[in-house]
């Protein structure tokens, strides 16, 4: 009798353990699969120790999370990857953005507020 009652609970024990694995593993696919996008802006620090944030053009800022190198900041980049809604973060700062992979902007593709004015207009003429 008591043996069953032990048999029984072990065996849902497992069960549990197995539907949670489950759920665990769609909710990670469901994370990967969401739609990729680019974004592009300035890098600078955030607030927080150890936070990198982008802003873009538009005065968006994205926090960035699993950058792989260290990133000058004032630099300006292209980053691609996913915002990852409903994250909680330490930075508390920016919209987190899960990078896939980043590289710097072309001096073509740099964005305009970022542009260096061509020195004929910043020199004096007499």
């Amino acid at each position: 009798m008591v043996l069953k009652r032990v048999t029984i609970m072990l065996l849902s024990f497992v069960s549990l353990a197995i539907m949670a694995q489950k759920k665990e593993n769609t909710t990670t696919i469901k994370d990967t699969t969401q739609k990729t996008i680019t974004i592009k802006g300035i890098v600078s620090k955030g607030v927080e120790a150890g936070c990198i944030i982008l802003t873009t053009r538009e005065q968006k800022v994205y926090l960035l999370l699993n950058l792989k190198t260290e990133i000058k900041e004032g630099s300006c980049i292209k980053a691609t990857g996913y915002v990852q809604k409903n994250k909680a973060t330490t930075c508390m700062q920016g919209i987190p953005f899960y990078t896939i992979n980043y590289c710097p902007c072309s001096k073509k593709s740099k964005p305009k507020y970022q542009r260096d004015l061509p020195k004929e207009k910043t020199m004096k003429t007499n």
